[in-house]
C-alpha cells in the first residue's frame, strides 16, 4: 500500500497490482479509518506504517471507506512477500488506434531503467505506436535512474536537471541524458500523474 494524507486523515493513495490489497478489491482514494479495530486518524505516519508491517502469513484487518460506497467496509488481508518491481504493469491496450501501450512505473529505483527499457522493447516489438506512462502513486526515488529513463525518450546529452542557489547561480554541472540512445522513440507519450500529497509506503 502507498498511503497519502488529507485533511480528514490517511487514505489509500496507491494499490500495488497483485498485492493482497488489490486482490481484496481495495480502491485508491479510500479513507483508512481503523487497523485491527483501532482508529488511525490521530496517529503519526510512522505509527500507522508500523501497524501495517507484518510478516508473511500474518493478517491485518482494515476499516476503509471507499468513495464508491455509502458505508465503511472491513477487509481482512493476509500479508505475503511481494516481488519489488518498479514496472508493475506493461501491456498493449486492446483495440486502440494507433496501437497504444501502457506502462505503470511504481517507483524510480536503480532497477527502473532496466525494467522500463525491457517493457518498451517488448511493446515496440508488438507494434506500439503511442504510449501511456502511468506515474500515479509513484513516490519518486533515484534521480540518476530518472535521468537514464528520460534518455530513452529525449535526444542524447540533453540537459534535464539543473540546480541553482538562492541567488539564482548555477550549482554544479547540469545532469544530461546518456551519450548514446539504443532506439529512437519519437512516438506520442501521455503521462498520468496525481496531485501532490504527503505519502508513505508500507
Amino acid at each position: 500500500l502507498t498511503l497519502g494524507w488529507r485533511d480528514d486523515g490517511p487514505y489509500l493513495a496507491n494499490i500495488l497490482p497483485g498485492s493482497p490489497a488489490a486482490d481484496a478489491g481495495l480502491l485508491p482514494g479510500s479513507a483508512l479509518l481503523k487497523i485491527d479495530d483501532k482508529p488511525v486518524a490521530d496517529l503519526e505516519p510512522t505509527a500507522i506504517l508500523s501497524r501495517l508491517q507484518r510478516s508473511p502469513g500474518q493478517s491485518s484487518s482494515l476499516l476503509v471507506k471507499s468513495p464508491a460506497e455509502a458505508r465503511p467496509q472491513e477487509v481482512d488481508l493476509t500479508h505475503r512477500q511481494i516481488e519489488d518491481r518498479a514496472v508493475t504493469d506493461a501491456r498493449m491496450i486492446e483495440s486502440s488506434d494507433p496501437p497504444t501501450g501502457y506502462i505503470r512505473l511504481a517507483s524510480f529505483t536503480d532497477a527502473s531503467p532496466r525494467e522500463i527499457e525491457a517493457a518498451l522493447d517488448e511493446l515496440e516489438d508488438r507494434g506500439m505506436k503511442s504510449l501511456i506512462l502511468d506515474l500515479r502513486g509513484n513516490p519518486g526515488g533515484s534521480l540518476p535512474a530518472t535521468v537514464r529513463i528520460l534518455g530513452y525518450f529525449l535526444p542524447p546529452e540533453t540537459e534535464v536537471v539543473t540546480t541553482r542557489g538562492r541567488g539564482g547561480e548555477l550549482l554544479g554541472e547540469p545532469l544530461k541524458t546518456p551519450e548514446r540512445q539504443r532506439r529512437q522513440r519519437d512516438y506520442p507519450i501521455a503521462v498520468l500523474i496525481d496531485q501532490l500529497y504527503e505519502q508513505a509506503v508500507a
